[in-house]
């Protein structure tokens, strides 16, 4: 909506809490009323007796999958552990030594964002994994 002129964002742009205004429709833009179609079945399918397949209302993750996920988390986990530590390392050399700041601040700040954003694949593979066990 934005990119077409019929919203725009008001007010300080904040990370979470974004306000938008509209505006008219644009005369170029025609909207048309799609009715959903509701399917619904009567009757149960039964559920596949399956082992090596694990089924959720939205896909179905092979037994195969799962370890590999596995594989990945725990991939994810000892890059994040040596992130972190090449992070913590950084930061008390810079402590001890103030004159380096210069020189390995940009080292230390990259360090940091990366352990940021491993702790967010590791937290994000973490609960896909717990998902799939329940749907086992």
């Amino acid at each position: 909506m934005v990119k077409l002129g019929w919203a725009v964002k008001t007010g300080e742009p904040m990370r979470h809490n974004a306000r938008y205004e509209m505006n008219e429709l644009p005369q170029d833009i025609i909207l048309k009323y799609i009715e959903p179609s509701l399917k619904v079945q009567a009757t149960p399918q039964p559920l596949r007796d399956d082992s090596n397949i694990c089924e959720s209302s939205t896909s179905m993750i092979s037994a195969g999958s799962l370890n590999e996920i596995e594989i990945k988390l725990n991939k994810i986990r000892m890059d994040f552990i040596a992130t972190l530590g090449e992070a913590e390392t950084y930061k008390t050399i810079l402590a001890e030594h103030p004159s380096l700041r210069e020189a390995l601040e940009s080292n230390y700040i990259q360090s940091r964002d990366q352990s940021s954003s491993l702790m967010g694949q590791l937290c994000a593979l973490e609960e896909t994994v717990k998902v799939l066990e329940r749907h086992r």
